[in-house]
């Protein structure tokens, strides 16, 4: 039987420290406000796995990258067991097994590398001309809500938004995290950036199911702590009930902090 939601959502902040040492990993009670359908929110999946690696490795050099396999719905406790697969002089390997009802749930890699000095320096993604979210309407579409998405700020900045049969289907949205202070950036870019709905919905004529099969995030550069960061949405290819897509985030400042790619199952 779910648990009754709660009024004020459980931010970032609080999630964390609710997570709590079992045996070799760490545990967590799936909480209903972050749960997207059957199953929680892929982003604060991501999120956590990073989370339990820095519980047991405080030490990491910088977070470049990380992919993301989601294998079942993770819904009631779900245990996080970090282990490092490869610890060099400059880059870390951590993977992550998540599990929930005795379920294997999601398997994580995480890369860990150390800077260096390169004579190689270039940016050709630099963030588009948008309005800034103050002067953006707020998201939203004609569809089912995911409850996950009651801990997030989302002002639409450009494209078609879901659920319109629109030409193209890419979409603009600031995105602002609500309840995550004292949180690693990091980690808060990893619930950030999978808070879209997939970008091949602008083409729905209803609402659908829909489901992320693997995710891919890289980082462009060192995350900083930011109010509002800017996501791309864009689906580049769909066949056989299946899109492809490329999202973009940028940070208030205007910095593309990270690139992502996504294979999302539709049901349309």
């Amino acid at each position: 039987m779910n648990k009754p939601i709660s009024e004020a959502p459980s931010g970032l902040s609080a999630l964390f420290a609710s997570v709590a040492p079992k045996g070799e990993g760490f545990r967590i009670e799936a909480p209903d406000d972050w749960t997207q359908g059957r199953t929680l929110y892929g982003g604060l999946t991501a999120a956590l796995s990073f989370h339990a690696v820095k519980l047991a490795n405080p030490d990491l050099p910088p977070f470049r990258s990380g992919q993301f396999c989601f294998i079942s719905p993770a819904t009631g406790v779900v245990d996080l067991f970090p282990s490092i697969l490869r610890q060099g002089r400059g880059a870390t390997v951590a993977n992550v097994d998540v599990f929930a009802q005795e379920r294997l749930a999601a398997r994580v890699l995480l890369t860990y590398g150390a800077g260096r000095e390169s004579r190689i320096v270039h940016d050709y993604l630099p963030m588009p001309k948008i309005s800034p979210p103050t002067f953006c309407d707020l998201f939203v579409w004609n569809g089912p809500r995911p409850l996950f998405l009651r801990n997030f700020e989302l002002r639409f900045a450009s494209g078609a938004p879901p659920i319109s049969q629109g030409s193209k289907p890419e979409f603009f949205v600031w995105v602002r995290p609500l309840h995550s202070t004292d949180v690693d950036p990091s980690a808060i870019l990893l619930a950030v950036a999978d808070t879209l709905p997939p970008a091949a919905t602008v083409s729905f004529e209803t609402a659908a199911m829909i489901s992320t099969m693997t995710w891919t995030l890289d980082v462009a550069q060192p995350v900083l702590p930011s109010e509002w960061y800017l996501l791309r949405s864009s689906s580049e290819q769909a066949s056989s009930g299946y899109s492809r897509q490329a999202m973009h985030c940028w940070d208030l400042d205007g910095r593309c902090i990270s690139i992502g790619r996504q294979t999302v199952a539709l049901f349309d």
